[in-house]
């Protein structure tokens, strides 16, 4: 439905939250023509493949970049199996993911096979939280390192 701008419109009049538009089965065009008509209005773009499920091949990750270019807000819409590809998309900046979940991946339908079941969901949750808490930066030795640091670091000087 991301071409159907009389929805979009509609949403846009009528919502005072964001936006969420996944970008799936669009070109760079369409995705021109949905970024003109939402322009002004706070919209998170969501990169998208839709086939159930997405070939890791298929998922084209590096597209995130365009929207990185434009946007603040980018999240990414995963239809891959396992959680690896939600978790670089976070490493890559998305903020928001959104991904399918199901009773059971057995169960008919295009997309329960590329469904997270609640054991699933839970650890995709868990490893984003832990890799969020990885993204800081240091310029001095860690409270964590100090114990390490007594034990094995040493000056050895220069010998003129």
């Amino acid at each position: 439905m991301n071409l159907n701008f009389p929805l979009l419109k509609y949403a846009r009049d009528n919502f005072k939250d964001k936006i969420h538009i996944s970008l799936g089965m669009t070109t760079a065009q369409e995705r021109d023509q949905i970024f003109d008509f939402m322009n002004g209005y706070p919209t998170v773009y969501y990169w998208c493949t839709s086939s159930y499920p997405c070939r890791f091949e298929d998922v084209n990750l590096l597209n995130l970049k365009e929207l990185f270019c434009k946007f603040k807000d980018v999240g990414y819409s995963s239809h891959s199996q396992g959680i690896a590809v939600e978790i670089a998309a976070v490493i890559f900046g998305a903020s928001y993911i959104e991904k399918h979940f199901t009773l059971s991946r057995d169960m008919k339908g295009n997309d329960h096979s590329a469904s997270l079941e609640f054991e699933g969901l839970k650890k995709l949750v868990r490893d984003i939280e832990h890799v969020s808490k990885t993204f800081t930066h240091r310029t001095k030795i860690l409270p964590s390192e100090m114990e390490s640091y007594k034990k094995m670091k040493k000056v050895i000087p220069l010998e003129n």
